[in-house]
């Protein structure tokens, strides 16, 4: 599991909600959560901010 998505339901928040704040597809959030696409500068940026933590950190395999 990627610390993205820990990250995400720590803010108990579903890929729709979290795409809709990053302005970006579900479907574009949920192949970066999966590790089949990795994001954009700006989708990067817009995660960097929110989390408040790197991409490398935020792209990470993690325990579940």
């Amino acid at each position: 599991m990627k610390r993205l998505v820990k990250e995400r339901k720590k803010k108990n928040m579903t890929q729709s909600d979290l795409a809709f704040e990053l302005r970006v597809q579900p479907s574009q959030l949920s192949k970066i959560e999966n590790g089949r696409l990795i994001p954009y500068k700006p989708t990067q940026e817009k995660l960097e901010s929110f989390f408040e933590m790197g991409i490398d950190e935020l792209l990470e395999e993690v325990e579940r």
